[in-house]
C-alpha cells in the first residue's frame, strides 16, 4: 500500500510517496529553501543557505537520514551557482553520493 506524506501548506501535494515493493522506494515532490514551520518563500540570506535548508526539508522528510538517497535532481534559475551547490550537495553526501542530475530551471 503506497502511503502518502502530505505537504503541511497545500492538502492536494505530496512531499513524499512510500512505495512498498519488497522495499520501500521513496519518492520525494520538488524541495525548496522554505523554512518547515513557514513562511511560504524563501527565507534564506544566500543561496548556500537555500541550498542547506532544501536538504534539512529532505532530511525532514525522511525521517533524519540521507544515507540511502541514490538520486537527486537539482533545478538552478541561474548555473553559475552549480558551483555552491555542488559544494553543499558534496558536504551533505560526504560519503557515498547518490546519483544526480543539475539542469538549469
Amino acid at each position: 500500500m503506497i502511503k502518502r506524506i502530505p505537504d503541511p501548506f497545500s492538502p492536494d501535494f505530496s512531499n513524499a510517496l512510500f512505495v512498498p515493493a519488497g522495499y520501500f522506494t521513496v519518492y520525494i515532490a520538488g524541495q525548496v529553501g522554505n523554512p518547515p514551520g513557514g513562511p511560504l518563500k524563501v527565507a534564506a540570506d544566500t543561496f548556500e543557505e537555500e541550498v542547506r535548508q532544501c536538504f534539512d526539508n529532505i532530511w525532514v522528510v525522511l525521517g533524519g537520514g540521507l544515507k540511502e538517497v541514490v538520486r537527486t535532481t537539482a533545478y538552478l534559475a541561474d548555473l553559475s551557482e552549480y558551483a555552491i551547490y555542488n559544494r553543499v550537495c558534496n558536504e551533505t553526501f560526504p560519503s557515498s553520493p547518490p546519483s544526480s542530475t543539475t539542469v538549469r530551471a
